[in-house]
């Protein structure tokens, strides 16, 4: 499950360069926003990091 929300993340952050980024962000947001639990923070955290700094930031 951990993974499946890494590599959502992390496809998201990257998703969102090269294609509707406000919306792509909204996505990502609301699925950060749903996280209650240690672990599924760190696996986003992990995504984060794993995307290309430009499009995460």
């Amino acid at each position: 499950m951990w993974t499946i929300s890494k590599e959502a993340i992390c496809g998201l952050v990257e998703l969102g360069m090269h294609h509707n980024r406000w919306h792509v962000r909204d996505v990502a947001v609301t699925m950060l926003q749903r996280i209650r639990d240690t672990d599924e923070a760190l696996a986003a955290l992990e995504g984060l990091r794993e995307a290309e700094p430009e499009t995460a930031a």
